[in-house]
């Protein structure tokens, strides 16, 4: 049975983010980093890993020969609710660029997207100019050990200054999408001097791309994509989205373009866009749901910037630096979806329930469900073998997944791999484009984690078979972790290698 995941065009209302802040949860003066780093642990860019949460961060050293700074990319392991720390990379994931290269002082930030079993990290690298301090482009890395190291796929950049856009390219964030990669990145305006004798100040704004493989990409330039709010010298920086409640929500830090760095009311704070369609975005930031704090003491007093925005098992975070440009570190904050109406259950949805939910997708199956089984039947066997993770507004279902997880494995483990084959995903239609999918998945993974917790079992792995014809489902399961293991003329096999969490309490045993 082909797994359903169709998308839609049509509009549904938003649901905002309201953030609540943890605090600091990284210091680099705590512990022992490349290079005997104690300072710096900029723009925190995080991947959802199978066990862990891996988040990147700008780092910086001094070049003894010339005596100024050069950065390097780091990493730090989470647990899923980033209260711990795992542990911290030994050495940068990526080596500085060549002699004259683009990224030849160093890399801030790098941006991962999962893509299957590799990760593709976006670099700004910058280098140093005589005239003014620096100039940026875009490279790209691969990695295909969980983002422990990168491999560059080329020592040049994938995106730079063209004819409309001179200067600063860089501070890219990449999502794959209805089966395209869509960039957010900044670029430069000419630079000024704001004071006679002052040094020049840089100019950014925000831009779009769009790429069919992530290597070649088309500027879109529907500029400025976001409206100025300080004025036509506005610095916007940072640009991360997330689609969820039916929109994407673009968060980024913005600040006047001089003196900014001794005068909080100059420097970064967060703002807030939204669109429906990529093309037409909407700037809010009294609804960006979070300031600095007003306690004068506190590390985000004077500054906020640098935001990673991101979902991991079904939770969103804020990822977020403070004062000095991330010098202490970098905090989190955890977000909640203000009027949010949609609850995730396992296993509690009845055969009748399940059938008419069927029924009201059933136009939408790449070949209408009704034409290749008995919905009924399919039904009351989904109801009675398979593991249900649903969706409800109220008392209706909109959202369901099932899968059929390998009950002897459970039982008396054989071997120390479990298997685990998704049949279905649904979503209503007037329900889409508001993360669904991605919380019932998010779902399944610590249902699975909670199953299989004091076995011997250490890896599950879950199997699907999308239509050929479903671009938003393949982009979906991409994201997700999974992977094409076979491909015919009308349908996709995918797969996931999930790790066991090592102890998971509250087992869920209804159905096996």
């Amino acid at each position: 049975m082909s797994v359903l995941h169709a998308s839609s065009s049509a509009t549904q209302t938003a649901v905002g983010i309201r953030w609540e802040k943890r605090g600091l949860i990284f210091r680099p003066s705590d512990h022992a980093l490349p290079f005997d780093h104690c300072e710096f642990a900029q723009s925190p860019q995080a991947v959802s890993l199978d066990d862990r949460v891996r988040i990147f961060f700008s780092t910086r050293t001094r070049d003894s020969s010339v005596g100024k700074f050069v950065s390097h990319i780091c990493y730090v392991d989470f647990d899923h609710d980033l209260q711990r720390v795992l542990g911290v990379s030994k050495q940068p994931v990526i080596d500085q660029g060549g002699l004259g290269c683009f990224d030849e002082h160093g890399i801030f930030p790098l941006s991962p997207l999962r893509m299957g079993d590799q990760i593709y990290g976006y670099t700004c690298g910058w280098s140093r100019r005589v005239s003014v301090s620096v100039e940026t482009g875009i490279g790209l890395a691969i990695s295909e050990n969980n983002g422990r190291s990168f491999r560059r796929i080329g020592t040049g950049p994938i995106l730079s200054a063209t004819l409309n856009e001179p200067c600063l390219v860089g501070d890219a964030f990449v999502l794959h999408c209805e089966g395209k990669f869509v960039m957010w990145y900044i670029y430069g305006r000419p630079w000024q001097r704001f004071s006679a004798g002052a040094p020049p100040d840089r100019i950014y704004k925000i831009a779009m791309a769009t790429s069919d493989d992530g290597i070649r990409w088309t500027k879109r330039n529907e500029q400025p994509l976001v409206e100025d709010m300080l004025g036509p010298t506005e610095c916007q920086a940072l640009p991360t989205v997330m689609q969820v409640g039916g929109r994407y929500h673009l968060y980024f830090c913005f600040r006047h373009a001089s003196d900014f760095r001794d005068h909080p009311d100059r420097g970064y704070r967060l703002g807030y866009a939204w669109s429906e369609n990529l093309t037409q975005w909407h700037r809010n930031d009294a609804a960006v749901g979070i300031q600095r704090s007003e306690e004068t003491t506190a590390w985000d007093c004077q500054m906020m910037c640098y935001p990673n925005v991101f979902q991991h098992r079904g939770r969103t975070f804020l990822l977020y630096n403070g004062n000095h440009f991330g010098r202490e570190g970098f905090g989190v904050a955890v977000g909640t979806m203000e009027g949010s109406d949609i609850v995730i259950r396992v296993n509690e949805a009845s055969q009748q329930a399940i059938a008419s939910h069927l029924n009201a997708c059933d136009q939408d199956f790449s070949t209408r469900l009704s034409e290749r089984v008995d919905v009924s039947a399919y039904a009351k066997k989904l109801n009675e073998q398979a593991t249900t993770i649903e969706a409800w507004r109220g008392d209706r279902l909109i959202g369901l997944l099932a899968a059929y997880v390998e009950t002897q494995t459970l039982e008396s483990p054989i071997s120390r791999t479990a298997k685990s084959f998704i049949s279905n995903v649904s979503v209503l239609r007037e329900s889409r484009r508001r993360g669904v999918a991605k919380r019932l998945m998010a779902r399944l993974l610590r249902e699975l984690d909670r199953r299989l917790a004091g076995s011997d079992v250490q890896t599950c792995e879950i199997e699907l078979e999308v239509a050929r014809d479903s671009p938003s489902a393949l982009g979906l399961y991409a994201q997700c972790g999974f992977h094409v293991i076979d491909d015919n003329q009308t349908t996709i096999r995918m797969r996931r290698s999930t790790q066991v969490a090592p102890s998971v309490s509250d087992h869920n045993t209804k159905r096996s």
